[in-house]
């Protein structure tokens, strides 16, 4: 069965009949290309959130400490004391979460200066047992290595390198596969839908 037939319909005014006009009607059921057309659009933009979604995360929660990581292994290396030193608890809809929460002081130049900061992934994530351990080691009056940034010597950190927190950076990823193949699907899919059209325009105006 054709999936469209042609209907002559004749048309009248107040001259009389026009000439007899061709239209089409498409069978029940079948999708017109311009609802593909639409519905790849719509499929297009859902995808593109979920892209944004997932790089504005990943910046924040992966990219920026990412960086701070890279640019500290140019910092130069200082002695610290500990001054105060505990596991921070917060709770949460997931259960407790954990992150080392630290004072230190160091000199610089002859000044006296204070940091808290123990790693650029400062926030707090599950499991307790890892960051107790790095408490118990970093106990008050302990003297530790510290990173210090040349640019800004009140800009310091403990620990410089990546730690095992900074995989949770990578779960913005899953979006951005995720929207970056939906946008490729849902364009290929209007990529379609204009090779249909043009090709019908040209039947059309031979």
């Amino acid at each position: 069965m054709d999936r469209a037939r042609a209907c002559p319909i004749p048309l009248f005014s107040n001259r009389g009949a026009l000439p007899w006009k061709r239209v089409e009607r498409h069978a029940p059921g079948l999708q017109r290309p311009a609802d593909a057309g639409h519905r790849a659009s719509r499929v297009f933009l859902f995808f593109a959130v979920f892209l944004v979604i997932g790089a504005a995360f990943g910046i924040g929660i992966f990219g920026k400490p990412l960086v701070h990581m890279l640019a500290a292994r140019q910092w130069r290396s200082a002695s610290c004391e500990i001054v105060s030193s505990s596991v921070y608890t917060t709770q949460s809809s997931d259960g407790s979460m954990y992150r080392v929460d630290v004072t230190y002081r160091y000199f610089v130049d002859d000044r006296r200066l204070v940091g808290d900061r123990y790693q650029f992934m400062d926030w707090s994530t599950s499991g307790s047992r890892g960051k107790a351990a790095i408490v118990a080691r970093l106990t008050p009056g302990t003297r530790t290595e510290c990173w210090v940034n040349p640019a800004n010597a009140g800009d310091a950190v403990i620990d410089r390198g990546p730690t095992a927190d900074l995989w949770f950076g990578l779960i913005p990823l899953v979006f951005i596969v995720v929207g970056g193949c939906g946008i490729y699907v849902a364009a290929a899919g209007r990529g379609r839908f204009s090779r249909l059209t043009s090709g019908k325009s040209t039947t059309s105006a031979t």
